[in-house]
């Protein structure tokens, strides 16, 4: 009898703590639904965070969201740092349980359409300019950013299901060398965790030649 007392005791606990985070998801999604389309609004603080975060003036033309699913999806258009660097459009659609577990931003999809960047080798001192981001090899001021500080924060990025590239187009100005042509017409990487597989196809051109190449690959023990 006692044995039947504590498993019907058991099963209600059980019962009500699953009641409680059904209750809990519920208001998640409701709160969700309701908060996302006031994104807008928060364009120019969005705009200085990733400014802040990257050490250089970002700005966003456009930027609205949605809910999709089980979490919220955000797009900002006409991203621009620099007169070199224009990115037409970037989608993020946000898992928010991921990003409570692991302290961090995730995202289940990130797009990035429509680019168009000059990258600059500098002979100065050998770094790179990209628009307004100065990237060094190795010891960088303040307001630049070394490569691996550059691997440090792309890195996280490609932990998502599906990081996705389409329309891309870049210079790359090395010293005395003729200026390459670089467009990446579609490019994914895709899986979980250390394994990835990554799919480009991109058009090369320097001195009116041009190369197609077709790239797919498997990453194993990403990061």
């Amino acid at each position: 009898m006692t044995l039947k007392l504590l498993l019907n005791g058991l099963f209600n606990a059980i019962w009500r703590v699953f009641a409680f985070l059904l209750i809990l998801f519920a208001v998640y999604i409701a709160l969700g639904r309701q908060l996302i389309p006031n994104i807008p609004s928060y364009r120019l603080e969005l705009a200085g965070y990733v400014s802040q975060a990257l050490g250089a003036d970002i700005h966003i033309n456009e930027i609205e969201g949605e809910w999709i699913g089980f979490g919220p999806s955000i797009t900002a258009r006409g991203i621009q740092a620099g007169p070199e660097l224009n990115i037409g459009e970037v989608r993020l659609d946000i898992s928010v349980l991921a990003s409570i577990a692991r302290g961090r931003l995730v995202a289940n999809y990130l797009e990035i359409k429509n680019a168009r960047a000059e990258l600059v080798e500098r002979a100065s001192d050998g770094s790179w300019l990209l628009g307004d981001l100065v990237f060094q090899r190795n010891q960088a001021q303040p307001t630049e950013l070394t490569v691996d500080d550059v691997v440090t924060r792309l890195v996280p990025l490609l932990d998502h299901d599906v990081v996705a590239v389409r329309d891309l187009e870049f210079d790359l100005v090395i010293n005395q060398l003729p200026k390459l042509n670089v467009r990446i017409n579609d490019g994914q990487v895709r899986g979980e965790f250390s394994d990835k597989n990554l799919s480009l196809d991109l058009t090369v051109t320097s001195d009116e030649q041009i190369a197609g190449v077709e790239l797919l690959a498997n990453i194993d023990d990403w990061g």
